[in-house]
């Protein structure tokens, strides 16, 4: 399994990449992943390739352009939704069923499913910005969000 950031797809090291798999017997499945579609309320696309020495990918990994023609940008099968059972927080979307999709992805839950609701003052200022980074040039690219908001979005873009 690998695992990295949605530039890495359509990149020259991916292109040595198929290379490699390729002259070893490795077949491939490509996914550009979004954890909004588990349920999950954050924006940041990831690219996943699962590799195998065997043919069962042989029909998505031929060439370098067929392979970007076959990347998948959903999963073929459902998922549970992340769990909302306790105060304390949830649980990852989980594989349930490999057939085919059949309903929409589960709309994301706001960040109060995520977070704590029993942080004392104390606790909640280790996790404020301090003034003197809000104050950067750049602090206007982060977004402010609050327990409602059902969409975050990765600070990291630029980098």
């Amino acid at each position: 399994l690998l695992e990295n950031v949605r530039g890495f797809y359509g990149s020259k090291m991916l292109a040595s990449w198929y290379r490699c798999l390729s002259e070893n017997g490795y077949t491939w499945k490509e996914f550009l992943l979004n954890p909004v579609q588990f349920g999950i309320p954050n924006t940041r696309t990831r690219y996943y390739m699962i590799c195998e020495r065997s043919n069962r990918f042989r029909q998505f990994s031929n060439t370098e352009n067929d392979a970007h023609n076959n990347t998948m940008r959903t999963l073929p099968f459902q998922v549970i939704p992340p769990s909302t059972g306790n105060n304390t927080g949830t649980t990852a979307g989980v594989i349930t069923d490999l057939s085919p999709l059949s309903q929409p992805p589960p709309t994301p839950l706001s960040l109060s499913h995520f977070v704590s609701k029993s942080l004392s003052k104390e606790e909640l200022q280790r996790y404020l910005v301090p003034d003197e980074v809000l104050s950067q040039p750049w602090a206007s690219q982060l977004s402010i969000v609050t327990p409602k908001d059902s969409i975050t979005y990765c600070f990291t873009a630029a980098y």
